[in-house]
């Protein structure tokens, strides 16, 4: 009788089993199901932000001239714009001197290469032979005499400011204005530029006397 009375629990009990089994494979084709779903849209999500990633990190390399050195010490470009300023103002000054005492060959190195071309523009003489004859031929042809030191400069520098009130500038890390102030309340432009590491007169037409505006 009691082998009889266990059939029955030995029936269940494989039944149980196989119901078991049959909801690990269930659970098992579920959670597979679950991770191709969770592949398939998240793959190309990873693909994009591997490219996104990629094009943050790997910037193009910069082309020549594109670079600019910056100083973050705080007050070093005011510093190095008052030191150009002043071998700017040296330059003038210089070549004043050096015009003054018709020491042409010398003077003609504080010049920049478009001021020996202005200078000597329409002849086969020299900078010094040009400025020594006192003759200069302008583009349209006309020949002018020629005042070596109010043409280049002005006809007086002993009055030299950074800048004048009401005056537009175009200054560069290259290139600074320097205004002789004259009698009369009059002025005269001077650009200095920076050519092969040095400050040298830009001087592309004869100078002009302006007024000083009132502000």
């Amino acid at each position: 009788m009691d082998a009889f009375a266990s059939e029955p629990d030995a029936i269940q009990a494989i039944t149980s089993a196989v119901t078991l089994d049959e909801s690990l494979l269930i659970f098992y084709l579920w959670a597979v199901s679950l991770g191709v779903i969770a592949l398939k849209r998240f793959v190309p999500l990873i693909v994009i932000l591997s490219f996104g990633c990629s094009d943050v990190y790997r910037l193009p390399d910069p082309k020549p001239g594109q670079t600019t050195n910056v100083n973050l010490t705080p007050g070093a470009d005011d510093r190095q714009g008052e030191a150009d300023y002043l071998q700017a103002r040296q330059t003038i000054i210089k070549l004043f001197s050096l015009l003054q005492q018709q020491r042409y060959p010398e003077a003609e190195e504080l010049l920049s290469k478009e001021t020996v071309a202005f200078v000597t523009y329409g002849t086969d003489k020299t900078f010094a032979e040009v400025l020594a004859d006192g003759k200069l031929t302008q583009p349209n042809g006309e020949v002018v005499d020629l005042d070596p030191v109010f043409m280049l400069l002005a006809s007086d520098d002993s009055r030299l400011v950074d800048a004048i009130p009401g005056i537009e500038e175009q200054e560069t890390p290259a290139r600074k204005e320097i205004f002789a102030v004259l009698p009369n309340d009059q002025f005269q432009r001077i650009v200095i530029i920076k050519e092969a590491g040095r400050w040298v007169l830009h001087r592309t037409r004869i100078a002009q006397t302006s007024p000083i505006p009132s502000v």
